[in-house]
């Protein structure tokens, strides 16, 4: 008896299920933009989509998941990290970067997600983890170029500015409504990080 044939997915399928999976993140972020995380619905999604919602569980488990994986996705999130020369210099890009993706797009799913939260637990955790792993080669790369600099303090763990400036920039812009603007950045960049960076350890007494 012959062995059945197995057809192998063509060049024109694979676009085409890559195409359909770009339209429904899409539908996701516009959605959360329009209605917010609460509001949205898989029908909704799959309507805007024009996809079936069997197609979309197929490739995630919940709106929850869809929701991480259009913040994951959506291109703000990858800010330039040029070399700029000096260690202020390139953290003041990645802050300049990080508050215009706060007060776009991305600011809008953060607050959806984070309303969503009281009622689905693990939905903070996995937002901020998500964020945290998305900044990390940045936050990396701005480190390993201050330390070949001597300007990066060996007595400071890098990954603080992980947990210091998502929380600041959610509380200043998205909580309180108030604008990401030159003299929050300056603070931020001169007052805040910087200092902490560069601080060395205290000479014994």
């Amino acid at each position: 008896m012959p062995e059945p044939t197995i057809s192998k997915p063509t060049k024109t399928s694979s676009r085409r299920t890559k195409a359909r999976s770009q339209a429904i993140i899409d539908a996701v972020l516009e959605l959360i933009a329009e209605v917010g995380y609460d509001r949205m619905t898989m029908d909704m999604i799959a309507s805007r989509a024009k996809a079936s919602k069997a197609t979309i569980y197929r490739h995630w488990p919940d709106k929850a998941a869809l929701a991480l994986d259009a913040l994951r996705r959506h291109g703000s999130l990858v800010h330039d990290s040029s070399d700029t020369g000096s260690l202020r210099g390139d953290l003041d890009l990645y802050v300049r970067n990080a508050v215009a993706a706060t007060e776009g797009v991305d600011g809008a799913l953060v607050v959806g997600l984070l309303t969503a939260s009281p009622r689905e637990p693990q939905l903070t955790a996995m937002l901020f983890q998500r964020l945290h792993e998305d900044h990390l080669p940045e936050i990396t790369g701005l480190v390993d170029r201050a330390r070949e600099r001597h300007e990066f303090s060996p007595a400071v763990d890098p990954l603080i500015i992980t947990e210091i400036l998502p929380g600041t920039l959610i509380m200043h812009i998205l909580v309180l409504g108030l604008p990401g603007d030159e003299p929050f950045i300056r603070r931020l960049v001169d007052d805040y990080l910087f200092p902490l960076l560069t601080a060395r350890e205290p000479e014994p007494v």
